[in-house]
């Protein structure tokens, strides 16, 4: 039945009446020394709201037993204010039995803790710790089967971990400094044992604790306690729910480093199991008894939680922007135990829709921009492509975006730099609500049609201010849309300048440092007092820097480039450029980054997003989905969610490297953009990694229970090329050099479409059916050899792991 106050369960006992007629039911074996007279009720071993709960049979009615607490011990009384009812337990002669409860039964006490004895090497920033007691630093991989429960954290904002315990940087906690402990969900009580740093037996400590009071109110205590070395000693606070507690030495006293702790907390989302005596007596005295188990299952609802664009990990200090779990407002995204829906991020982005804008390009074109970077086209391959095949890319895809941004007029100006910098061209991409095709193909052809490394009319080199002197030339001309919503110069570069023009109207390029052609930009150079970037700023311009594989050094003037508190992007590969660039111009203005998430389903069927959904688009994300959803609370969107999961699991155009832990149930698990970590956990689950270079991983908690997982989308091509890591499933010992040594581990079949892939943990294929299968859906891996071929070619390239 519910553990809650609208519990309600009837039935009937297998109790027998004698047969000496009618008598009548007795519910007193449930207190223990019920006597009628002196003792009619007594504590049970249960609690409800922390508070004990008591049983009471009234001498008058022994067919009803009364279950309620009070804070002035006294038989059950309906009229009492100081005692609240928790559930009454019918019985009548016929054996029949009713329980209605109107409260909530606590759930049963565990307790867990660690011993700090880990050299861990080194200060961190924070420690965490597991349920089992491992102590983690940062970027440490969970355990399988374990979960997170306390950070460790300090004043300094160092961890110091030694064999002798744990304190902040300096290995002791000596005067203002605090060691924090904060609690993932919150706990009961609170003990830690502590190691001093002189020879004294016994240290007072000052502790702080965050919780709730009496009345359920948040609230902070402080107070003093006096701890014996090397004992385990209880924060004597008086608060309930405790999320956080801090030591410190209390002054005069020396100093101290924790050596273990250990907490109390109830589990809540178990049932609570509870038997019941039933008698009955017949007519002359016959008694006659048996003994009903009842269980009382939590109400657990679905969960929904929505992470911001930001790392969403233990320890994160942003809250989720929607979170209807237990678990608090931030840190890793966990589920619970029911079927619950978990999305990374909320993504999104702004577009130009009935607005002016005015963009212009500024676009290295020397030499240099011959050199190669890395590229994943629309296939998953990474490729080499020269830098300038990348900038001319993503420059076109952004001329793409703003024609079709919706906005009302648009005017693009393109100039090209080198040694020197070429008139530029204008194109008039949209003018009063009408987009101009022919004006698009103009663009596209003039960047189509640039050249590196000794243009006839750009140069070898590189001259800032010979590109931002063209660009301003048009700026300040008359041609520019009038009364623009966006004005913007994207300015790119891969190097820092060696070239300036002359004075300040020359046409004359002069080779200068890369410091004295920054002059020439600012018009701080010889005879050069016009800054460019202050008169395009002055008409009104945002200037956006980016720079393709540059230094620090030269990503500090592409910041100059920007102005005042200029802050220019560095891309890496030519993705990243694309990006950057289709962000800064326009169209799809800004594409929200995400953030590289945790998202822990816990037990239930879960549906799991590492990055935002895909709404109406493709990266419109969370808002857009709940403007198009107007009205619904939470568990409908949840509900709309999960009867839609495949449709909201596509790619955006972004992605972060997530790690998605299904846990236990039936779960449905997308990794979207990045290179995500998936772990179904024990069930039977859908795997959809997404792009980029992912690994499924299964441990050792899926051996023994035939489950079937299914990998919609496993990559087998450069830039999507996933991994399969079964070392955690397979007992199997020593290096594996050969696919022949796995043969009673894994049996690969094919339907001439997708693969199945049957495993015995234990390599007793030959003996024993197999305990895991996974099924690689759409993939024939047997196209490419035998079973064992294919073992080998997977270990020779990494993409399986035993």
């Amino acid at each position: 039945m519910d553990n809650s106050a609208s519990g309600y369960a009837t039935g009937s006992s297998v109790v027998a009446l004698g047969a000496d007629g009618a008598g009548y039911a007795d519910l007193s074996g449930n207190v223990s020394g019920w006597d009628g007279v002196n003792i009619t009720y007594g504590a049970a071993n249960l609690t409800s709201g922390g508070e004990t709960v008591y049983y009471y049979v009234d001498p008058s009615d022994l067919g009803v037993l009364y279950a309620y607490t009070s804070s002035v011990l006294g038989e059950y009384d309906q009229n009492d204010p100081s005692q609240s009812l928790v559930f009454t337990l019918s019985f009548d002669i016929n054996g029949d039995y009713v329980i209605d409860m109107s409260g909530k039964l606590d759930g049963q006490l565990q307790t867990f803790g660690a011993t700090f004895n880990k050299n861990i090497g080194g200060n961190e920033s924070y420690l965490l710790i597991t349920d089992e007691g491992t102590i983690l630093k940062p970027g440490d991989a969970v355990p399988s089967g374990q979960q997170v429960v306390i950070e460790v954290d300090s004043l300094n904002g160092q961890v110091n971990a030694s064999v002798q315990g744990l304190a902040d940087n300096n290995q002791w906690i000596l005067g203002s400094d605090r060691l924090y402990f904060s609690f993932v969900s919150p706990v009961l009580s609170v003990s830690l044992a502590i190691d001093n740093q002189g020879n004294t037996p016994s240290n007072t400590v000052v502790w702080t604790a965050y919780g709730k009071d009496a009345f359920g109110v948040d609230a902070v205590e402080t107070g003093t306690a006096i701890f014996i070395e090397g004992e385990l000693t209880t924060i004597p606070t008086t608060l309930k729910d405790i999320t956080k507690v801090e030591v410190g030495e209390d002054v005069g006293n020396e100093g101290f480093r924790v050596q273990s702790l250990a907490v109390v907390d109830r589990v809540d989302e178990d049932p609570v199991n509870i038997s019941f005596d039933l008698a009955v007596v017949d007519g002359d005295g016959d008694r006659s008894s048996a003994t009903l188990d009842v269980q009382f299952n939590p109400l657990i609802p679905d969960v929904l939680v929505v992470g911001d664009n930001v790392s969403d990990v233990f320890g994160q200090v942003v809250d989720h922007v929607i979170d209807t779990s237990r678990f608090g407002p931030d840190g890793s995204i966990d589920g619970d135990k029911g079927n619950d829906v978990l999305i990374g991020d909320i993504g999104g982005s702004t577009q130009l829709p009935a607005q002016k804008a005015n963009i212009v390009y500024v676009l290295d074109n020397s030499g240099s921009m011959d050199s190669n970077i890395n590229f994943t086209n629309a296939q998953g391959d990474v490729v080499n492509v020269t830098r300038l095949e990348a900038l001319k890319q993503s420059v076109v895809a952004s001329l793409n975006n703003l024609y079709n941004s919706g906005a009302s007029d648009i005017k693009v100006h393109l100039v090209r730099f080198g040694t020197n910098a070429p008139a530029g061209s204008t194109f008039t991409l949209t003018a009063n609500g009408v987009d101009n095709p022919a004006q698009l193909d103009a663009a596209i052809a003039f960047i189509s049609a640039m050249t590196a490394n000794g243009s006839a009319t750009s140069g070898n080199f590189t001259n800032y201010e010979a590109g931002l002197v063209r660009a301003n030339n048009w700026i300040q001309s008359g041609d520019p849309v009038a009364v623009a919503d966006v004005n913007k110069l994207i300015f790119v570069s891969d190097g820092s300048p060696n070239r300036a023009l002359q004075g300040n109207s020359s046409n004359n390029v002069v080779s200068v440092s890369a410091d004295s052609a920054m002059d020439h930009v600012l018009g701080a150079g010889s005879g050069d007092n016009l800054s460019e970037v202050a008169l395009i700023e002055s008409a009104g311009f945002t200037i956006e820097a980016v720079g393709i594989a540059v230094s620090a050094s030269q990503l500090a003037r592409l910041d100059q480039v920007e102005g005042a508190g200029g802050d220019a992007d560095n891309v890496t590969t030519a993705n990243q450029l694309s990006a950057v660039i289709g962000g800064l111009a326009g169209g799809v203005i800004d594409v929200a980054g995400v953030g590289d998430d945790v998202l822990n389903g816990g037990d239930g069927n879960d549906i799991i997003f590492g990055d935002s959904i895909y709404a109406d688009s493709t990266d419109s994300g969370w808002a857009a989905f709940v403007a198009a959803n107007p009205g619904l609370t939470n568990s409908q969107l949840s509900a709309l969610i999960a009867a839609n999961h495949a449709a909201y699991g596509q790619d955006g155009s972004v992605g972060g490297n997530d790690i998605l832990n299904g846990g236990a149930g039936d779960d449905i698990l997308y990794g979207q953009g990045g290179n995500d970590r998936l772990i179904g956990g024990t069930g039977d689950d859908l795997l959809i990694g997404g792009s980029g270079n992912d690994t499924f991983v299964w441990n050792a908690d899926d051996r023994g229970e035939n489950y079937h997982d299914v990998v919609k989308d496993f990559g087998r091509t450069p830039g999507d090329m996933d991994v399969l890591d079964l070392s955690d499933l397979l007992d199997f010992v020593g290096p594996v050099t050969s696919g022949n040594l796995l043969g009673s581990y894994l049996a690969l079949s094919s339907d001439g479409a997708s693969t199945l892939i049957e495993v015995s943990s234990t390599g007793d294929l030959g003996s024993q059916p197999a305990d895991q299968k996974i099924t690689l859906e759409s993939v024939d891996l047997l196209a490419g050899g035998t079973a064992a071929d294919v073992i080998d070619d997977m270990l020779g390239n990494g993409t399986l792991v035993v």
